[in-house]
């Protein structure tokens, strides 16, 4: 070989060589083009994540800090969640629209709080509905998302939802038929003062944990909610009775993404997302609510001495389902008059609630065994 030659092949090696180092260094970059590479080895990407749960609180702990855990470990640890509950980032009810402006990356909010701005979600939320369980909500609101696609949520992606499922009276004195509410003033939220007033009770807009206070000094005679606020808010101390109406209340939650966030995500990274998004709601998510709700009832028995649970007898409930079944028909009218799914959603409610509350006894009667 001629030193000529020899010094070409040694430039072309050099510059090989130099490419090589250039593209196998540093840091991985984001993709010019959001969405089109399968994979972005390296790239390690930051995602903050909004709830309103305190950090020490048993949503916080059983559904969220689990599910963060399995991101990271689907994707090897290229997504990490930064935490901020106890509406460290956003208040309650303003937690969806912040990951759709992108104030947030992610976050889980109550929809049944934002008055008229999920219309669709909130007829689960309407008295006289026909979910006996957390879990029969949850797969329900699931399923109903699924096949009517909302417009009022395509402005975020969905990775999990959740519902309360069944809400009861938390009382100083005894409910047990239609005319023992009369006159009694009862803390609910606004979307269930209609049905309280239809009840015959005076509903008192409040705060959970003000009710305590306004239980302890007479304020109040009780409270419409989930059987967690008996230990959560202490309830169960300053009330005597529990009345179960699995019919008067649900509530609906959404943990969500910024879509353009979610569209900048690889393939797999949007993949290892998804798979811990489904784990968590079939493992946790669907059944947390039931969970809570015989704690709450086991806290009631066990450490407020002579709180007693009160169960209306079918013809009972029948009358109350008849008092306030007119609020979930006006409010099904009012959807179709505005175009929306009204009759649809109601019907698709009462078939899908036939198939998961049957589901559901039968999974509480193969563990019972």
């Amino acid at each position: 070989m001629t030193r000529k030659a020899l010094c070409i092949a040694i430039a072309v090696l050099f510059a090989i060589a130099m490419l090589l180092s250039g593209c196998g260094g540093g840091s991985a970059q984001t993709s010019s083009d959001p969405g089109t590479e399968a994979t972005d080895d390296g790239k390690i990407y930051k995602l903050t994540f909004a709830g309103f749960f305190a950090a020490n609180s048993p949503w916080h702990t059983t559904v969220f800090q689990p599910w963060a855990a399995e991101i990271e470990k689907n994707t090897n640890g290229r997504v990490i969640i930064e935490d901020y509950p106890g509406s460290a980032l956003l208040p309650i009810g303003k937690i969806y629209d912040g990951t759709v402006i992108g104030t947030i990356d992610m976050g889980f909010d109550s929809l049944s709080l934002v008055d008229g701005r999920f219309p669709v979600c909130d007829l689960l939320s309407k008295p006289g509905h026909p979910l006996a369980s957390g879990e029969c909500a949850s797969r329900v609101f699931q399923d109903m998302i699924d096949i009517l696609q909302p417009a009022e949520l395509q402005d975020a992606v969905i990775l999990f939802t959740m519902a309360s499922g069944p809400g009861n009276f938390h009382t100083d004195k005894p409910i047990r038929k239609l005319e023992d509410l009369a006159g009694m003033e009862i803390r609910c939220i606004g979307a269930d003062a209609p049905c309280v007033t239809a009840l015959g009770a005076k509903p008192v807009s409040m705060s959970h944990a003000d009710s305590y206070d306004a239980l302890q000094k007479g304020i109040i005679n009780g409270s419409l909610g989930h059987n967690d606020i008996l230990p959560a808010w202490h309830i169960a101390e300053v009330t005597d009775y529990t009345t179960i109406t699995p019919f008067l209340y649900n509530s609906t939650f959404t943990l969500t993404i910024n879509p353009d966030v979610w569209n900048s995500l690889p393939a797999d990274i949007q993949e290892g997302i998804k798979k811990a998004s489904e784990k968590i709601f079939e493992e946790r998510s669907v059944h947390f609510m039931d969970e809570e709700a015989v704690k709450g009832i086991d806290y009631a028995l066990q450490e407020a001495s002579g709180h007693e649970i009160i169960h209306l007898s079918p013809e009972e409930e029948a009358r109350w389902i008849e008092k306030v079944s007119f609020i979930l028909d006006d409010y099904v009218e009012e959807l179709n008059q505005k175009g929306l799914p009204g009759t649809q959603a109601k019907e698709l409610m009462f078939e899908l609630a036939e198939k998961y509350n049957k589901l559901h006894e039968e999974r509480l009667a193969e563990e019972a065994k």
